[in-house]
């Protein structure tokens, strides 16, 4: 049989200290779960991007989105992209790469493909139009 004792006041205040704190943890999380930072964050480092926010806001970048998101290529179709990698954006943009010819497909993605990279800083850089 469990015995229950009243609690002393030190122990109350440590609980009522830890309750505040969690609290403040959690409200914390669910401002940056509903602002989609921790998305970006993840994406980020899988993409392999520095993580100094220092660095990334000296070239004027202040946003993960910066690496795949609004990638822009004149040929051989003419438009933004979100381009989060090859396979990820064959799935998402199928009727536009099923319209292509194999060789328009080909060079749409490695202009992608090179635009992310020359953001990342890769050595690759964009193929001129």
């Amino acid at each position: 049989k469990l015995a229950l004792r009243p609690l002393g006041s030190e122990q109350r205040g440590t609980i009522f200290l830890n309750l505040a704190w969690l609290r403040t943890a959690a409200l914390a999380l669910r401002r940056l779960i509903s602002r989609g930072t921790l998305a970006r964050v993840a994406l980020a480092q899988r993409l392999g991007i520095p993580p100094s926010a220092a660095t990334q806001r000296q070239h004027g970048i202040d946003c993960a989105c910066y690496y795949t998101e609004n990638l822009f290529v004149r040929s051989p179709v003419e438009g933004h992209f979100c381009f989060e990698g090859r396979t990820a954006f064959e799935r998402r943009e199928r009727p536009l790469l099923e319209s292509l010819s194999f060789e328009a497909r080909d060079e749409l993605l490695s202009m992608l493909e090179a635009e992310a990279a020359r953001r990342r800083g890769g050595a690759a850089a964009v193929p001129s139009p």
